[in-house]
């Protein structure tokens, strides 16, 4: 593998990939199996050498197979290796690479070891976005802070539950049908993909579907679904007894894309879906000009690009306090 994955790998372990890279990290990972198989390694590793508080690095690459030791020269070649704090799952670790038989078993094992003492494997993401496979090989993207659950999928059912926001890309099973739950609602389907956003404060609960069709129904009423299909959005809030159809946006793939879309919008509107997209809160304090429409493409540009645009575009100066960006006439 070039130095540039290894450092697009170790930033990803890290939580610090920009938004431009970001694509180019997703890009690479569904480029192969291969390049899936080598980032599962080098994450069960990190979690691995951050569990156990007593190897350095050079007793670690001791005990561990080649294969292994390789990957792990890798991280090395790019980043320190974490703070490593000793913890009482430790031992899940260890026990787990013993009983391994070979590498794929074993990082399969050490990635999903809640589903040893529970049954239930989870995944989440914090301040970064990344994908995983399903036992049914679904595919899933998680955006940053978000989380799912799931089971074997042994039963008459695949059930995951949600926190946060995920595009699934759901395999083709007629006998067994997928159900995605969430704190509010509950989407299934046979084989389709679609987007859901939503936490458990419940703002703005919402479905896009990108292909197929999906029934989705709040749990309070499961038998009352309202059917989407492609290129069709609802939401649900806490005045709606029903999820309702809207307007899809343009943007609701934004954060696993990359790529902003802006056709005749006002910059209400822009400033909005940039402070979501950069997860910043940018604010333009001029109402004459917040009417003001704009057609733009975006395509994996940093927030400061995007937003000295905007400033080019309408004569605005940028004030920055912390987390927030004010855009005013000059």
């Amino acid at each position: 593998m070039q130095d540039h994955h290894w450092q697009l790998i170790a930033k990803q372990l890290k939580g610090e990939l920009t938004p431009s890279e970001q694509q180019e990290w997703q890009d690479w990972l569904d480029k192969s199996e291969t390049n899936q198989t080598q980032y599962e390694q080098a994450k069960v590793l990190w979690q691995t050498k951050s569990a156990d508080s007593k190897l350095n690095d050079a007793e670690f690459l001791q005990h561990i197979q080649s294969d292994s030791a390789q990957v792990w020269q890798g991280i090395l070649s790019q980043i320190d290796t974490p703070q490593r704090q000793h913890t009482s799952y430790a031992w899940i670790y260890k026990v787990a690479a013993m009983l391994a038989v070979t590498l794929g078993l074993a990082w399969t094992v050490l990635r999903h070891n809640t589903a040893l003492l529970t049954g239930q494997t989870h995944f989440e993401t914090t301040n970064f976005t990344d994908s995983t496979y399903l036992p049914d090989s679904t595919h899933v993207w998680l955006n940053k802070h978000t989380s799912i659950s799931y089971g074997d999928f042994s039963g008459e059912t695949r059930e995951v539950t949600l926190d946060g926001e995920a595009f699934f890309e759901v395999t083709r099973d007629e006998q067994k049908p997928f159900i995605v739950k969430t704190n509010h609602a509950q989407i299934q389907v046979l084989g389709t993909s679609f987007n859901i956003n939503s936490h458990g404060d419940l703002r703005n609960e919402s479905l896009t579907v990108a292909s197929g069709k999906v029934a989705y129904s709040t749990l309070q009423k499961p038998d009352q679904s309202i059917e989407l299909v492609k290129n069709e959005h609802a939401i649900l809030t806490s005045h709606t007894l029903l999820p309702v159809k809207t307007s899809m946006d343009p943007n609701f793939l934004a954060w696993k894309s990359g790529i902003l879309l802006f056709e005749n919008n006002d910059l209400d509107y822009v400033q909005k879906i940039l402070s979501d997209y950069y997860d910043l809160e940018i604010i333009i304090t001029d109402e004459d000009i917040l009417s003001k429409r704009l057609t733009a493409t975006f395509e994996r540009m940093t927030a400061e690009e995007s937003i000295q645009v905007i400033c080019n575009l309408y004569g605005l100066q940028k004030t920055q306090q912390n987390n927030t960006i004010t855009l005013a006439k000059k």
